[in-house]
């Protein structure tokens, strides 16, 4: 796509669902470490995006679980999950 935008290809005419991404709603996001940058992580995937919130941290976050319905996991879990 980058290389599309660079050759001067980014004309609205020609924009078709290869360019449109992927669809992350309702899909499942593992985060390593939920400090400050993760919550805000984990507040923008399940408010903007309905998202499924895994996270593994040194300690449980239940605040993070009650707010944004995340769910703790060990690492070895959250791996295999996603």
């Amino acid at each position: 796509m980058v290389q599309n935008v660079r050759n001067g290809k980014w004309i609205k005419s020609n924009i078709d669902e290869e360019w449109f991404g992927v669809d992350i709603h309702h899909k499942t996001l593992g985060i390593i470490g939920l400090g400050g940058i993760g919550s805000a992580l984990a507040k923008r995937a399940h408010f903007g995006f309905d998202m499924n919130i895994l996270y593994h941290n040194r300690s449980g976050n239940e605040e993070a679980e009650r707010l944004y319905n995340a769910s703790y996991c060990s690492m070895e879990k959250l791996l295999q999950k996603l």
